[in-house]
């Protein structure tokens, strides 16, 4: 899976995947550096059972929560 992200300037982001009981799974970037445009990160699902989770944004003064389904 591959998350895309459009930023508007450069800023650094967490990403965090979350199971639906809100345990952390996957921590697959720490202060990635993003750059100004469309910025792809692909996101390694393969130790994830099918199921519903949430992946979780922070720049560090925002976060933003998306659900991500796997179904291998």
């Amino acid at each position: 899976a591959s998350l895309i992200i459009n930023a508007n300037s450069s800023f650094d982001v967490s990403v965090e995947v979350y199971s639906v009981t809100g345990q952390l799974m996957l921590k697959p970037y720490t202060n990635y550096n993003m750059i100004e445009g469309a910025n792809v990160l692909p996101i390694n699902a393969n130790e994830l059972a099918n199921g519903i989770y949430f992946i979780s944004i922070n720049n560090g003064t925002k976060t933003e929560t998306i659900k991500m389904v796997v179904n291998k």
